[in-house]
């Protein structure tokens, strides 16, 4: 009986390390939607050929689900870690994150205040799984796209490098097979960009809280 039991017993370790390793390791790519909740600004929109324009404290809307929509999509590579970890992994991450000024907050002229084409945000990360729990620091750069109206002369159009962003993250995932998983992550970003509009610029820091579904897959 122990002849029988032993090998089997063997076998059995042998396969489920075989699928955790599987499930640790190799290239990995996700979208995700979700939405996000930002802080409000004080926002000084400074002209090249007029008073500047203060808005003072200005808050945003995300309007996550109508277009464009709020999105992420992640790509990296998962390696096996010998210490606590059971497996950590370098990644590029792009969210298409969104703010919308309200109206209410708007004055003197400025009539639209968006960023929706995207307050992109393109990050490195490093992230480390432990028992389906993943944590994610990343940094990286903000590349926005303006969208706003000056007594009736907008400026749209133009995705620009513009500044810096890092998050720090938290996912929990749930594996389907082995070649699909969901993951629910919430994330922390702040961001810096200064922006250039016709006749002008302005600073705008962004502070948001993140909620994100992800469908992944594995190669």
């Amino acid at each position: 009986m122990k002849k029988i039991l032993i090998p089997a017993i063997l076998a059995a370790s042998f396969t489920q390390a075989a699928s955790a390793s599987q499930f640790n390791e190799g290239w990995e790519f996700s979208l995700g939607l979700g939405g996000a909740y930002s802080a409000s600004e004080d926002i000084t929109i400074k002209r090249d050929n007029a008073s500047d324009i203060e808005l003072g404290d200005v808050e945003f809307q995300n309007k996550p689900f109508q277009a464009p929509l709020y999105y992420t999509i992640r790509g990296g590579k998962w390696s096996l870690n010998n210490g606590w970890a059971d497996s950590t992994a370098f990644e590029m991450e792009l969210i298409h994150h969104k703010i919308y000024a309200k109206g209410s907050d708007l004055s003197q002229g400025v009539s639209k205040f968006e960023v929706t084409d995207g307050y992109n945000l393109l990050y490195v990360n490093y992230a480390v799984k432990k028992d389906h729990w993943i944590a994610r620091v990343g940094i990286g750069a903000a590349i926005p796209h303006p969208d706003v109206i000056i007594d009736g002369e907008r400026t749209h159009g133009g995705y620009q490098l513009a500044g810096i962003t890092g998050q720090l993250s938290l996912e929990r995932e749930f594996e389907l097979n082995e070649t699909f998983a969901l993951g629910i992550e919430s994330k922390v970003t702040y961001s810096y960009a200064y922006i250039d509009i016709d006749g002008g610029s302005f600073e705008i820091p962004n502070t948001a809280i993140h909620l994100v579904a992800n469908l992944k897959y594995r190669l």
